[in-house]
């Protein structure tokens, strides 16, 4: 029985790498949109925040200083926050709108909040806490030219990639959500967009809305693209977040998102990462501490193919990175098992409807 269960696993885990090896060698040739460089409609860039007061200036100054027109842009902070974040805000009162609750109110309520008082034609979501670069305006709003866009997203990059283990895998793991949207895009396949690097028309959010959930923004997107509304991946538009530090927030970081987020928007991603990180690693090492006790040379025979094939690939993934670091490539690999385990206990919360209690998280 073990042994044809692992046969079909292996056999999968094949026909996996086969589509990815493809994919990656001759992926969809689909012509470039052209857009003209001189499109500026009026935009509102829309930034909820709850004591950032460590982060909330050094991002302001960013935004304010956007290569941008001045009159066609409005920067709206709205705010529950009870440190300095709503003083530190009213130094730049000249450049920004503020909104201030007296309590807090959740998220996608500041985000409906600050778009209902918005008055640009395209709106713009960012963190508090993210760093967007000079031209980040002019790239996102640029796919707007072509009339049934609707909504447009940028990759991310962290600040630290270095600081430590953690953040070398997750550098790793973001390089590979960004060929996976880049990827989809070409295909014309689903796909989320971030909320920390999103672009959208209001007239569009008029119909669909922020809801209430953890993921807001995939939630979002995915209700835009089911009602097949065409969205843009603008891969220069990058901007600079920042991820857990430690194996306790991404625990908790990576359950709130498998548990609330629409899985099929991100069926590429899903194929390439459980495929090539989470499942056939842990499946491989007890394939190979089966085949210690138990001699099947068929099985064997597609271990080892399975192996190889599964070098290649990820040497061809980490080469399609932006920072073609090979190490953290095998950083991830190492965090397989804690983001397998992830994966089991966000499947079991969502069988037992538990919720998922909000962590804030000091960086």
């Amino acid at each position: 029985m073990i042994d044809v269960f692992l046969l079909i696993i292996n056999f999968l885990s094949l026909i996996s790498f086969v589509y990815i090896l493809f994919i990656l060698i001759n992926p969809p040739k689909i012509k470039k949109e052209k857009f003209d460089k001189d499109y500026f409609p009026f935009v509102s860039i829309i930034v909820p925040a709850i004591n950032e007061e460590e982060v909330i200036e050094r991002t302001l100054k960013k935004l304010i200083s956007v290569d941008y027109p001045k009159k066609k842009k409005e920067i709206i902070v709205v705010s529950d926050s009870t440190d300095r974040t709503n003083e530190i805000c009213e130094k730049y009162k000249k450049f920004v709108k503020l909104i201030k609750h007296s309590h807090r109110e959740g998220k996608w309520k500041a985000l409906n909040e600050g778009i209902r008082k918005a008055k640009g034609e395209i709106i713009l979501t960012t963190d508090a806490d993210v760093i967007v670069p000079k031209d980040w305006i002019k790239k996102l709003v640029r796919p707007f030219q072509d009339k049934t866009i609707k909504l447009t997203w940028g990759p991310g990059r962290i600040k630290n990639p270095n600081f430590n283990f953690l953040t070398k895998a997750q550098t790793f793991f973001i390089d590979l959500d960004n060929i996976a949207a880049k990827i989809s895009q070409q295909l014309e396949v689903r796909y989320a967009g971030s909320g920390s690097n999103m672009a959208f028309r209001k007239s569009v959010w008029k119909k669909y809305k922020f809801r209430n959930e953890v993921t807001e923004d995939s939630d979002f997107a995915y209700r835009i693209f089911k009602n097949g509304m065409k969205g843009y991946f603008v891969e220069n538009a990058q901007v600079k977040i920042r991820v857990p530090l430690n194996l306790s927030d991404l625990r908790s970081q990576q359950i709130r998102w498998l548990h609330e987020s629409h899985l099929d928007l991100k069926l590429f991603l899903l194929w390439i990462l459980f495929i090539s990180t989470y499942l056939f690693p842990t499946l491989g090492l007890m394939t190979l501490i089966y085949l210690i006790f138990i001699k099947n040379s068929l099985l064997l025979s597609l271990f080892v193919l399975n192996i190889v094939l599964f070098v290649i690939s990820y040497v061809l993934i980490c080469l399609r990175t932006s920072t073609k670091n090979l190490m953290n490539g095998l950083h991830l690999i190492s965090l397989n098992l804690f983001y397998f385990l992830f994966v089991i206990e966000a499947i079991v919360r969502m069988l037992f409807n538990s919720k998922i209690e909000w962590k804030e998280y000091k960086y």
